[in-house]
């Protein structure tokens, strides 16, 4: 059943009603009886997404099974207290809340327990509804018309200690003591702290006078503000507030902090880590961790980069027999602010300390609020690219891996530094390249000034800025594509540097692109089949700087295995890639033509003198050949994909079938470029390509065939490269 203490006496919710008689330190009990707390119901969390100004009018603690989790994992007999909430939306709406679905039962004698309807609970709804301006048509015999709050003043809070400029260590527990006041006809109903100036709220303890319990983080300095709501649910807007010192060193979990699962009794050898960063460059002195008696053995701290270069590492000495102990570095460790960073230390008997899940994104945890920053620390939450919770099973100190449940495995670090970051330099050596309606643009990072956080790239024509490209990460990348570019037009580019503090002066403009469109063009293609050594028909090109491809087909024994020998032309031939083991051979050769070629013949020649087919492609405007990749296989689909290197490229591939002489079925999107079904040998020569240029670089693309499914195969595959202006 739910239960009202004397605190909540003074509320307008329960005015004409028993609670408003009560005498201090008296609780009256609504609907004994009747089950109104219900099977289910919430409490008032301080997780970070209680709404602003929300007021409690109810207490009721009880044991109970609770959610550890997200709804899949409970715990047995926890003490828990729920409370009737309200509080005002901003669009002015009154949100009562009464935690349970059973406050219904109290209202009428229509309840399982069949017991008769609580006066005070029906009055408490007939107070609600009166401010929310809403009347009943008939009022039940004996329930007093009530009519909606005309207090619109919010009351105020201010805060007694500590005073402003006040000093304290970080990781220190202090008590912020306050009053507050309401003038407006009303009481005050509850206060909210702020220990961060603003960012997040938390409730204090009383209301005319109030104390909140804190943690001291915020290096160098924070500021602690106050609103107050009254009964009326109008809130305070709040105050300045007061500025104070906090010092370094600096950790993310208080010495006072102890996890809620100290042996997680697993005792394999294990390292365990967690992924943080600092928002104010400064040095690491030092790696902690949560000891559980039975997590014996030498312990080993470890500091690496996100990437797992190791750092710096140090042994645990003068432990004690469990709590925390810390590893002091011979020499602190620089690190930069915004940067993700792993602390870790090595457990070689296990039994390390965990709590399952703290390290998922907001709503925190129902049973720890997950405490992950502790300004200028943060313990980052979980994600799938960057999770956290972090471990590796091994016998020897190493870079953990591998995550479970976003699990806290309570290592923490020593951090020391100004705290005050900096805005970065300015970048230098601003280097740009043309491309097909692009440019590549690279540049140095600022050697002076904080850490960048982002770059922003801005293209100009002449003075006139163009549409700007913004770089994150951890750190950000120094180089990028600038795209959607005009073909024709010069370009220079200006880089700027920014972090939390600012950013840099633009840099100097790079050096002046065009970006031009150089399209891949086939100018010549030629084939001849036959056996033995093969020769082209003369041919001749009418563009200098031709990359001119080879691609063999033969027959040919699995063992030995086959290969062919490309020449002619007066060119310097060099083979790209090769399939021969499921019989003969498939092979892409290139050679580079410097001028036009005049009655130019090309000739294959293969170790197994069988039948081949030879093509013979003359590209105009391509650089090389990229991705090659080859297969071969006893059945099945030919198949292969490639991840290109350039952009606008050509995929090529040619194929042998040694079983029979059938006409291939090419994937869609794909052409079928020269195909011979030798009837003499029962093979099939054939070479494909894909219809269409591929996209960006690093685009993923797949050429294959689907019919006949049943024959040996080799299939090769190149990327023809675009030239970049």
């Amino acid at each position: 059943d739910m239960q009202v203490p004397s605190q909540y006496a003074g509320l307008r919710f329960w005015r004409n009603t028993a609670v408003a008689s009560l005498a201090a330190g008296q609780t009256l009990t609504l609907a004994p009886g009747t089950g109104t707390l219900g099977y289910e119901w919430d409490e008032d969390a301080d997780n970070g997404f209680r709404p602003s100004g929300l007021i409690d009018m109810s207490s009721t603690t009880a044991t109970a099974q609770v959610f550890t989790d997200y709804g899949n994992a409970t715990a047995n007999s926890v003490a828990k207290t729920h409370h009737l909430t309200l509080y005002r939306a901003p669009s002015g709406a009154l949100v009562f809340g009464a935690g349970t679905v059973q406050w219904a039962w109290g209202l009428d004698s229509l309840n399982p327990a069949r017991k008769p309807a609580d006066v005070n609970m029906q009055q408490a709804t007939v107070n609600l509804f009166a401010d929310m301006h809403a009347q009943p048509s008939t009022l039940i015999s004996g329930l007093v018309a009530a009519t909606a709050s005309t207090d619109a003043t919010a009351p105020t809070s201010s805060i007694t200690s500590p005073a402003s400029g006040a000093s304290f260590a970080d990781g220190a527990v202090a008590t912020i003591r306050g009053t507050a006041t309401d003038t407006g006809g009303g009481v005050v109903a509850g206060v909210e702290v702020s220990t961060d100036g603003g960012t997040t709220w938390h409730p204090a303890s009383g209301t005319s006078s109030w104390t909140y319990q804190w943690t001291a983080h915020g290096h160098p300095s924070t500021v602690i503000r106050t609103r107050a709501s009254d009964d009326s649910a109008n809130v305070e807007s709040p105050r300045v507030g007061s500025t104070v010192n906090v010092s370094c060193p600096c950790s993310i979990w208080a010495p006072s902090t102890v996890p809620t699962n100290v042996d997680s009794n697993d005792g394999r050898a294990t390292e365990l880590g967690m992924r943080f960063r600092s928002d104010a460059a400064g040095t690491i002195s030092a790696v902690r961790f949560y000891k559980a008696p039975t997590n014996t053995g030498t312990h080993t701290a470890n500091l690496w980069t996100e990437s797992g270069q190791l750092l710096g590492t140090a042994t645990f000495a003068n432990e004690t027999g469990s709590g925390w102990q810390q590893a002091d570095f011979a020499t602190p460790i620089a690190i930069a602010a915004n940067t993700n960073y792993v602390a870790g230390y090595h457990a070689p008997s296990g039994h390390y300390s965990e709590a399952a899940g703290y390290f998922f994104g907001p709503p925190a945890q129902p049973d720890f609020r997950a405490a992950t920053d502790s300004v200028p620390l943060h313990a980052l939450h979980n994600t799938t690219s960057a999770p956290n919770g972090l471990y590796k099973y091994s016998s020897t100190p190493t870079f953990p891996t591998n995550t479970f449940n976003a699990e806290n495995y309570w290592v923490d670090v020593v951090y020391s530094g100004s705290g005050t970051p900096t805005a970065p330099g300015v970048p230098a050596n601003v280097t740009a390249t043309a491309g097909n309606a692009l440019a590549n643009v690279s540049w140095n990072a600022p050697t002076s000034g904080g850490a960048p956080t982002s770059y922003t790239v801005t293209p100009y024509v002449g003075s006139v800025a163009q549409s700007p490209k913004t770089i994150t990460g951890n750190p950000p990348s120094r180089s990028t594509v600038m795209t959607g570019l005009t073909n024709g037009t010069t370009y220079t580019f200006r880089v700027v540097a920014s972090n939390s503090a600012g950013s840099s002066a633009p840099s100097a403009p790079s050096n002046a692109v065009t970006p031009v469109s150089v399209p891949i063009v086939v100018e010549r293609k030629v084939s001849v089949n036959g056996r033995g050594t093969v020769s082209t028909a003369p041919f001749s090109t009418p563009s200098a700087g031709d990359l001119i491809v080879a691609f063999v087909s033969a027959d040919g024994p699995t063992s030995p295995r086959v290969t062919a020998a490309v020449t002619g032309a007066g060119l310097t031939w060099t083979v790209d890639v090769r399939s021969n083991a499921r019989g003969g051979t498939t092979e892409v050769w290139h050679a580079l033509a410097s001028a036009p070629l005049t009655n130019a013949v090309v000739r294959s020649a293969t170790s197994g003198g069988l039948d081949q087919s030879l093509t013979v492609l003359a590209f105009k405007g391509a650089s090389g050949i990229g991705t090659r990749v080859a297969a071969g296989a006893a059945s099945g689909a030919p198949t292969l994909s490639l991840t290109t290197a350039g952009s606008a490229s050509r995929v090529y591939a040619v194929g042998n079938d040694i079983d029979r002489a059938a006409a291939r079925t090419v994937g869609a999107g794909q052409t079928m470029v020269q195909q011979w079904l030798d009837g003499s040998s029962g093979d099939t020569f054939w070479l494909q390509a894909l219809s269409a240029p591929t996209g960006a670089a690093g685009s993923n693309v797949k050429i294959n065939d689907t019919a006949p499914l049943t024959d040996r195969w080799n299939f090769s595959a190149v990327e023809v490269r675009r030239k970049v202006a």
